[in-house]
């Protein structure tokens, strides 16, 4: 939970988002003191492009073939393939190098039931930690005061 940003604060209220025991000190509540953190961490989902799919021949595909010896995909990001492989994955995501390629709707079809080729739009997700700075109304020393910590968190 995060305090207020107007209205009335009492020291429960900072208590109750910060911690601590009865009897409560003013001087435990500096930033980057005992309980109130200068920054927070975290995970984030990492998307490029960061909305919709993104397609470029060649550029950022996922290519499925086939013929008479079997299927076989390619993925291409930054005009780069990622992995190539010969067998009958029908999967819609592929995982490598702390990337997930999640395939996307079809854009082209070359071929017949013989044989041919499907490209796909792609995007790649990965989680990556997150550090976010908090709390910077509240003095790490000086004089503090109550209204200081409107917005002030925890977490």
């Amino acid at each position: 939970m995060t305090l207020p940003k107007s209205g009335s604060l009492s020291f429960s209220d900072l208590m109750n988002e910060f911690g601590d025991q009865k009897p409560i000190s003013f001087s435990d509540y500096y930033r980057k003191g005992k309980y109130v953190p200068n920054t927070i961490g975290g995970m984030q989902v990492q998307r490029q492009p960061s909305s919709g799919w993104s397609f470029s021949k060649l550029k950022y595909d996922w290519m499925v073939s086939w013929d008479d010896y079997g299927d076989y995909f390619d993925l291409h990001w930054a005009g780069s393939k990622v992995v190539s492989l010969n067998s009958d994955f029908n999967g819609k995501s592929y995982t490598r190098g702390g990337w997930t390629y999640h395939r996307g709707s079809e854009r082209d079809r070359w071929g017949d039931r013989y044989g041919g080729l499907v490209r796909y739009a792609l995007y790649r997700a990965r989680r990556v930690d997150t550090t976010t700075k908090v709390n910077q109304s509240i003095p790490a020393s000086g004089k503090l005061s109550i209204s200081q910590f409107y917005g002030g968190r925890s977490s």
